[in-house]
């Protein structure tokens, strides 16, 4: 049972952590993300054998942070770990904190004593509606008791006693929203490019969420426990996989709210057209755009190709489909067709067999 002094000292925690951040102001400009590849060193989390959880979601983490450098250039990507040491649940919270980060991506796998569970799920901060959730934040937040001072730096925290997750009852988190938001993409991204089973969005009583001061998400990828996911788990494809879902949902996301990705440009009747493109130097990746555009495929193929490829050397800012596994770079990209048609004359001259398009809702459809 918690003490009548443990619960005041919990109570005046949460009230100076409420105070810290009361009043900041919202900041949709998203310009820097922490990911958080889950234990690490001593802490191995879950395992089957020889196969850590630590390997395989810093595998992860750092192919979607890869990804986020290559595509939005503008972005800083930290990690909390890109090696295999151990780093304290509150130290992870004080580097996304010092680095004022605007989103942080804490990624994880999960363990079930019930083989046949399996699937994606992202939490949010929050009271655990169910006892499954609860085991879960219990779980995760076990790490903790590998620190020699963790009762003084988690204010008491028991990461093994439910009435100490009493305080996420108390909680306001002022990032609820965004960090739901997010979450949601993140579950669809997991679902339609990595074909997972969806288990949905869930509210749980993470420290290492309470802690930051942003919105921010914990993935548990899939369950080691699950014979099927465990292959998949440690598997170059479906790590790869995983990434690029992480990846296409932050995309998606920043998108979404950063208004510096609606950029105005002249086009060659000189009238200004806004369009969601998020930086002329580096690829826009045309499956993460909503809303009608035509443009002129230049080649197709399996190889995915880098912004600077020599390729590209005359002819930026390129843009690309991704539709069957094969990357399809557009250049000219308009939202009115007359304005895309009149540059494809200049286009055949570099790419005799290039062809306008037609992109709608990232679906690449029927040009008329």
């Amino acid at each position: 049972m918690l003490t009548d002094k443990k619960l005041i000292t919990l109570i005046i925690f949460i009230l100076i952590f409420c105070f810290r951040f009361y009043g900041q102001e919202q900041n949709f400009t998203l310009k820097t993300v922490i990911i958080d590849p889950g234990h690490g060193g001593i802490d191995p989390g879950a395992n089957i054998g020889i196969l850590y959880e630590k390997d395989i979601v810093l595998q992860v983490a750092l192919k979607a942070g890869q990804l986020i450098k290559r595509n939005f250039p503008d972005v800083k990507v930290v990690f909390t770990r890109d090696k295999d040491v151990f780093v304290p649940l509150s130290e992870r919270a004080d580097i996304a904190n010092k680095e004022k980060a605007d989103l942080f991506i804490s990624i994880h796998v999960n363990y079930c004593s019930t083989e046949r569970v399996r699937g994606a799920e992202t939490y949010i901060l929050g009271q655990h509606r169910s006892e499954e959730n609860l085991e879960v934040a219990k779980m995760e937040n076990s790490v903790i008791l590998l620190e020699e001072d963790y009762t003084t730096r988690y204010e008491g925290f028991d990461p093994t006693s439910a009435e100490s997750y009493i305080m996420f009852e108390m909680l306001q988190n002022q990032f609820l929203e965004q960090s739901r938001l997010f979450a949601e993409k993140l579950q669809t991204s997991f679902t339609d490019k990595a074909k997972r089973h969806d288990r949905g969005v869930r509210q749980a009583g993470f420290l290492v969420l309470r802690r930051t001061s942003m919105p921010g998400v914990l993935v548990e990828l899939g369950f080691l426990s699950n014979q099927e996911e465990l292959k998949y788990l440690k598997s170059f494809k479906g790590q790869n996989d995983l990434a690029h879902s992480i990846y296409e949902a932050f995309a998606e996301y920043k998108l979404r709210f950063d208004e510096k990705n609606l950029a105005v440009y002249t086009n060659g009747d000189g009238k200004e057209l806004k369009t969601p493109f998020f930086n002329p130097d580096s690829q826009t990746n045309l499956n993460m755009i909503k809303g009608t555009f035509y443009g002129i495929q230049i080649f197709a193929s399996k190889q995915e190709f880098g912004f600077n490829d020599v390729r590209f050397k005359s002819i930026k800012p390129v843009c690309y489909l991704k539709e069957n596994d094969i990357y399809k770079y557009i250049i000219h990209v308009e939202q009115e067709k007359d304005s895309t048609l009149k540059s494809l004359p200049n286009a055949k001259q570099l790419f005799g067999d290039c062809f306008p398009i037609k992109i709608q809702n990232g679906v690449k459809v029927k040009f008329e």
